[in-house]
């Protein structure tokens, strides 16, 4: 990365898809690990963790190529989930039906807050 919203996404993602500490796993329930770690309830069959501190240039590359200052390279290692994480997984799975429903907005108007009409869908033909 070379800016910190790129940083940002980075650890994002990793906190979306990292194991759960042994010594939580441990000391907290199932339901509160699912709350604290989501990759517990993804499909996916491995989590991500940090190999290392992010790499960044030595001052001898900084001084061979100055744009190099502000780079940091994050490694990521892919470790493949235990069976007893994918049960996890598929027993807090939603169907599609319920991940994929349509958002309702909120309007406040003169009468107080209230659920706004929501617009056809603009794809040229009704439903």
């Amino acid at each position: 990365t070379f800016k910190r919203p790129e940083a940002a996404l980075v650890k994002q993602f990793l906190r979306e898809n990292e194991a759960p500490q042994p010594v939580l796993e441990r000391s907290l329930s199932r339901q509160r690990l699912r709350e604290l770690y989501p990759s517990l309830a993804a499909p996916r069959a491995f989590f991500v963790r940090q190999a290392c501190p992010p790499l960044v240039p030595t001052a001898a590359e900084v001084a061979v190529n100055r744009r190099s200052r502000s780079s940091m390279v994050h490694v990521l290692e892919r470790v493949e989930k235990e069976p007893k994480d994918a049960d996890c997984a598929a027993s807090t799975m939603k169907p599609l039906e319920e991940l994929f429903l349509r958002p309702l907005s909120v309007w406040s108007g003169p009468r107080g807050p209230r659920l706004a009409q929501l617009p056809p869908h603009a794809r040229g033909h009704a439903h």
